[in-house]
């Protein structure tokens, strides 16, 4: 019974991931340039929606975010940002990393991929997490 109740806060946004464990989720490979992702998850698409709407507000670009979910039909405002499949390698972090994110997508969730420079992932992940309870941050370097 303890496991499902981690289970579920895991997959209702209660659950961080340690901050010791964190630096095991990146991947090894280090381009010449410095980039840093984050993955923000949203249960439903209408928070998603008014994230990106956020984004957008605050001059972002959609160039370097890439929606992944299930449910592509409550997205087709914006069918620009979906990926056809679910690609664990563009993730590019560890395997306990694409584990997690990929039962996430198991379950219907909304993960959007935020990558480039390190300021503008702070300033969009921020953004994007806005709306406490309702997405979830999770950052990578």
């Amino acid at each position: 019974m303890i496991a499902l109740l981690g289970l579920r806060n895991l997959f209702f946004g209660q659950a961080e991931l340690p901050e010791t464990a964190s630096q095991n989720l990146v991947s090894n490979n280090h381009n010449s340039h410095h980039q840093t992702c984050a993955v923000v998850v949203f249960s439903h698409h209408r928070d998603l929606k008014v994230a990106l709407d956020e984004l957008v507000q605050a001059g972002f670009s959609s160039d370097w975010l890439t929606l992944m979910t299930r449910k592509t039909k409550n997205c087709s405002w914006c069918h620009e940002l979906i990926a056809k499949n679910f690609d664990p390698e563009q993730f590019n972090f560890s395997q306990v990393a694409q584990s997690l994110f990929w039962k996430l997508f198991q379950r219907g969730k909304y993960l959007v991929l935020l990558s480039g420079n390190d300021n503008d992932v702070n300033a969009a992940s921020k953004i994007m997490a806005r709306r406490q309870n309702y997405a979830k941050v999770w950052r990578f370097e």
